[in-house]
C-alpha cells in the first residue's frame, strides 16, 4: 500500500511540468484518495450484514474540452469489505485455503471425499476483495467564482478484479459427514481463496457533485460526493450460453429444511451500490 501511494505522489508531482493557469489548463493529472460504504442487494442464497467498507488511492486525468466540459478518468485501486449471512443451510467441502468445486466434488470416488476433504457449515461470509479500476466520466462545470468552481460528473467506474480472500465463521462436521452432525465450536476458515466466486469484471454508474478550489498556482483540490449503482452482476453465476451451472460453484445448498437429497450447487447472487467521498489534488 505505502509503494502504492509513493509512487503515485511521485507520477503526480512529474506532472506539474504541465505548467499553466489551474482553470485553462487543457490536461490536469492529480492523486485521488476516497472512502466509503457499499450496500449489496442480493437476490437468493445469501442476505447483506448491512454495509461494507470502500477504499481507493489512484491517479486522475482531467481533459478539458472548454471551460465547463470535461472528461475525467485514470487508473484507481479500489479495496473493498462486506459480509454475508446464509438464508439456507450451506455447506461446502474445503482442503486447505481451497474450496472444493463442484467439477472436483462430482469426479471424486464418493468412498474417498470424507479422507481427503473438511466439511463446513457456513453461518457468516466476509470478502475483501481488490480492483484495478478505471474511472470514466462527463464532467459539467460552473465557470469560476474567484478560486472556486463547482461541478457535477456523471458516467462508470469499470472495475478489473485482481485479487481477494475470502474468511468464512461456521462450523466442522464431525468425522467431516452430514450424518455425524457438526461440532458446538465455532470455526473460521480465513484467506481462502476467491477465485471461483467473484466475476473478474465489475461495472458500476452514477454520478457526483462536488467543488474545485484552486488554493495555490496550478494546484487544486477537488472533493466530491457520489452515488454509484451495480450494473454486473458481482459474483459468477450460469454460464452465457445454456443453462448449466457453472462447474466452479463451491456452496451446496440443503435449503432450509436440510434435505440431503435436495442438495444443489450454488453461488450467491448481488449488485453492489457504493455511496464514496472522494479528494483529489491535481498539478
Amino acid at each position: 500500500m505505502k509503494k502504492i501511494i509513493f509512487s503515485l505522489v511521485g507520477l503526480g508531482f512529474f506532472a506539474t511540468t504541465f505548467a499553466q493557469e489551474a482553470f485553462d489548463k487543457k490536461m490536469q493529472f492529480g492523486i485521488a484518495f476516497g472512502a466509503g460504504i457499499n450496500n449489496n442487494k442480493t437476490s437468493n442464497i445469501m442476505t447483506s450484514n448491512g454495509a461494507g467498507f470502500d477504499g481507493t488511492v489512484g491517479l486522475n486525468l482531467n481533459y478539458n474540452m472548454n471551460s465547463t466540459i470535461t472528461i475525467n478518468t485514470g487508473l484507481e485501486f479500489d479495496f473493498e469489505s462486506f459480509s454475508y449471512t446464509p438464508k439456507d443451510t450451506l455447506l461446502y467441502y474445503y482442503s486447505g485455503n481451497d474450496i472444493v468445486k463442484k467439477y472436483e466434488y462430482e469426479e471424486k470416488d464418493p468412498t474417498t471425499i470424507l479422507k481427503d476433504y473438511n466439511l463446513f457449515s457456513l453461518t457468516e461470509r466476509q470478502y475483501k476483495t481488490t480492483y484495478l479500476t478505471v474511472p470514466i466520466f462527463m464532467m459539467l462545470k460552473t465557470k469560476p467564482f474567484g478560486n472556486m468552481q463547482y461541478f457535477g460528473k456523471f458516467g462508470g467506474r469499470v472495475g478489473f478484479k485482481i485479487g481477494g480472500k475470502i474468511n468464512d465463521k461456521g462450523y466442522n462436521f464431525v468425522k467431516d459427514s452430514i450424518q455425524y452432525g457438526y461440532s458446538a465450536e465455532l470455526a473460521e476458515n480465513t484467506e481462502m481463496v476467491l477465485e471461483d466466486d467473484i466475476r473478474g469484471l465489475k461495472i458500476n454508474a452514477g454520478l457526483s457533485g462536488g467543488t474545485m478550489w484552486n488554493f495555490s498556482g496550478t494546484t487544486m483540490l477537488v472533493a466530491e460526493l457520489g452515488y454509484y449503482f451495480g450494473v454486473t452482476q458481482i459474483h459468477k453465476g450460469e454460464r452465457i450460453s445454456g443453462d448449466d451451472k457453472m462447474r466452479s460453484f463451491t456452496l451446496l445448498d440443503l435449503g432450509t429444511d436440510r434435505v440431503l437429497s435436495d442438495r444443489k450447487y450454488t453461488a450467491p447472487s448481488a449488485t453492489q451500490g457504493q455511496l464514496m467521498l472522494k479528494l483529489t489534488l491535481f498539478f
